[in-house]
């Protein structure tokens, strides 16, 4: 099958390099991490954004005891996703990462890494998992925190969410899944700008070499 598409063209393009077989599930997953992300951008209300994410939370768990709701996002994760080594309650996981992020800005760091730990390590250790590869949580918290930095209106937050990407960034990660290698050397190609540039396109030949590298 070909690859759907996500809202980041980046993880839209890593996600054609997974197996045909697995890429539902990556899809899945990937989908919760944007879905969980959209509700923190929307929110302006703290208790409101904390309403909506423990209502994900409770129906992500409760797929574990075989209760399946209408949401097809919940359908497409239960029947893609949980056969691999992956849980509700995994997935979940996600959601304290986001939750870090309904404090007002500017973050310190124990947020930050909290948000680079429960959401990028999260998420690449379970994609990872459905992948049958070795995680490297510190690749994903590192990308989560350049993902973070490129969409973050606070500069103070965003410069030291980059400041600690780049120490989660330092180490190879030639082991990983390619959808993961492919994410991971994009992030370490962001965390290379000045803090000025995060936010812009990057070079063709960055992709290129993300690719193919």
């Amino acid at each position: 099958m070909s690859a759907p598409e996500l809202a980041d063209d980046e993880r839209t393009l890593a996600l054609g390099y997974a197996p045909s077989a697995l890429r539902r599930g990556l899809f899945a997953i990937w989908q919760l991490d944007e879905t969980l992300g959209r509700i923190l951008a929307s929110t302006t209300e703290p208790m409101i954004g904390q309403m909506r994410l423990t209502w994900w939370h409770e129906r992500l768990t409760a797929l574990d005891v075989g209760e399946l709701p209408a949401e097809p996002l919940l359908q497409d994760l239960a029947h893609y996703a949980l056969h691999h080594d992956v849980t509700g309650a995994d997935l979940a996981d996600l959601i304290d990462g986001w939750e870090a992020l309904l404090e007002p800005p500017p973050l310190g760091n124990e947020e930050l890494a909290v948000f680079a730990d429960k959401r990028g390590g999260t998420l690449f250790r379970l994609s990872s998992r459905l992948l049958g590869k070795q995680a490297d949580e510190n690749g994903g918290q590192g990308w989560a925190l350049v993902d973070f930095a490129r969409h973050c209106s606070d500069a103070e937050t965003a410069s030291r969410a980059m400041a600690i990407a780049r120490g989660r960034l330092d180490r190879p990660a030639s082991k990983l899944a390619k959808p993961l290698r492919i994410l991971t050397r994009l992030a370490s190609a962001r965390a290379r700008r000045p803090d000025s540039e995060v936010g812009n396109a990057l070079p063709r030949f960055v992709f290129l070499r993300a690719v193919l590298g």
